[in-house]
């Protein structure tokens, strides 16, 4: 790059000094470039400055820079650089490549890098700025950051509801968001808050309150829009967006720009995501582009685990239960007696396990075959079930068992008065009553058949203090 008093090819070939064939290759540059005079005004730009900024020639050309292209935080730094280097000569900015913020015509800041240099022609000065944008390079890095941050939290999580809020997290820190909102569709046809994550709460109470109280139709407020088209929706001025569902409060909290962006899943939309930034957000492609590449890949991932979580739950299924009966099995009968004895200590409750027992299942069994005998069981847990399930009144929980090779038994807390309905709820067809000890005995007819069903009980009181 040249000093001060020594002009390069760029800077002379814009000021008009190497003739119309070098005005004409820095019309053709990709790289922007912008000329400003000594007073600091924009006398150039070739066609990339003007994509990039957002201004045509005949519109910026005569402005002002420091008001036109420089944020106003940095203004005073410009203008009190060019005045230096002018008095001075020194620029540090001179032969270097540095990052800087430009504004944009709509008023967003967006990075840059840039080359400066400045010549001399006779007794006067001018500057000749190359450039370009680096949001591309910057939401490139941000993006490989954010998939590697979702990906990992996606990994450790043990279920969705887990996953959510860590997910919200990567997502808006990585993308530089300030708010992430998840609403998920309920069975009554609107979408109800799931989770929240905000990068500060200061003043959000407002907001947050109105997201976890809201729920959406179709079609209605960002995420109803969203949720109805299955697209992502941008808004760049939450203020103006007549749609908007708490505009008031979102406005109150400082919220400037939103993006929603739909969690697909087979059968259409399986939830809704949405980002709020405090500060103004450019309508930019790639954002949008790389922010649903991020909400789909959420959604597989969020498929695999409904997967896994349904897997895991039938394998819990299957280990808890007997596979004959579809009563709990032994490992059930004895979690749940440790569950109901642990209880019973601390409200200091009595506790009652209640046992039927088939009598002669096994000459049955031998005269009439293997499968009469499961259906006989089979027949048995299911009238316990539907008993058991069926209201038998609000203080009463019970578990109904299979233990040992054919023996059904019954788990019930409360003391007396709950077992004799449960042995007459397997009676039909012919019987009659013997009484035993116990609960006495009932006799089944099953194909010519007698088979008894003997209950007992076992109660024990528990006093404050007492062991096991």
């Amino acid at each position: 790059m040249p000093s001060g008093d020594q002009p390069d090819a760029r800077g002379v070939a814009a000021s008009g000094v190497l003739g119309d064939a070098s005005r004409s290759v820095l019309q053709t540059l990709h790289e922007a470039y912008v000329c400003m005079d000594r007073d600091g005004v924009i006398s150039d730009l070739n066609p990339a400055a003007e994509a990039t900024l957002g201004w045509s020639r005949s519109e910026i050309v005569g402005r002002v820079l420091a008001d036109t292209l420089i944020p106003a935080a940095r203004r005073g730094a410009h203008v009190e650089g060019l005045r230096r280097f002018l008095a001075t000569g020194d620029g540090p900015l001179l032969r270097t490549r540095v990052e800087l913020m430009a504004l944009h015509r709509d008023g967003h800041e967006f990075p840059v890098e840039i080359t400066i240099s400045a010549i001399t022609q006779g007794d006067r000065y001018s500057f000749h700025g190359f450039f370009h944008d680096l949001r591309e390079r910057r939401r490139g890095e941000q993006y490989v950051a954010t998939q590697h941050a979702v990906t990992a939290t996606l990994a450790e999580a043990e279920s969705v509801d887990a996953a959510i809020p860590g997910v919200l997290e990567a997502v808006g820190a990585g993308m530089a968001w300030d708010i992430g909102v998840h609403w998920t569709p309920d069975p009554a046809g609107r979408l109800r808050f799931g989770a929240i994550w905000c990068a500060s709460r200061a003043g959000m109470a407002g907001f947050e309150r109105a997201c976890r109280e809201l729920t959406f139709a179709r079609g209605e407020g960002l995420a109803g829009g969203v949720w109805r088209d299955g697209e992502p929706r941008f808004i760049a001025d939450i203020a103006a967006d007549e749609g908007f569902a708490h505009r008031d409060v979102a406005v109150a909290a400082g919220l400037r720009a939103a993006l929603g962006l739909p969690l697909p899943a087979r059968d259409g939309v399986r939830g809704i995501v949405a980002f709020f930034a405090r500060t103004a957000r450019h309508h930019e492609r790639q954002l949008v582009t790389m922010m649903s590449s991020l909400s789909a890949q959420i959604a597989r991932f969020i498929v695999i685990l409904d997967e896994r979580e349904d897997a895991l739950g039938k394998l819990e299924r299957f280990a808890l239960t007997d596979e004959l009966t579809g009563l709990g099995n032994r490992r059930a009968w004895n979690e749940g007696l440790r569950r109901e004895f642990a209880r019973a200590q601390r409200l200091h409750e009595p506790l009652c396990v209640a046992i039927l027992d088939v009598d002669e299942f096994k000459t049955f069994n031998d005269h009439h075959g293997h499968q009469a005998g499961d259906n006989m069981l089979q027949q048995i847990a299911a009238a316990w079930q539907t008993r058991l399930h069926s209201g038998m009144g609000e203080a009463l929980r019970s578990e109904p068992g299979r233990r040992g090779r054919r023996e059904p038994d019954l788990c019930d807390e409360r003391p007396g008065g709950r077992i004799e309905p449960q042995r007459r709820a397997v009676e039909f067809g012919n019987h009659r009553r013997r009484h035993a000890g116990g609960f006495g005995k009932l006799v089944r007819n099953v194909g010519g058949s007698q088979v008894r069903l003997r209950g007992c009980r076992g109660h024990r009181e528990h006093q404050q203090g007492q062991g096991k």
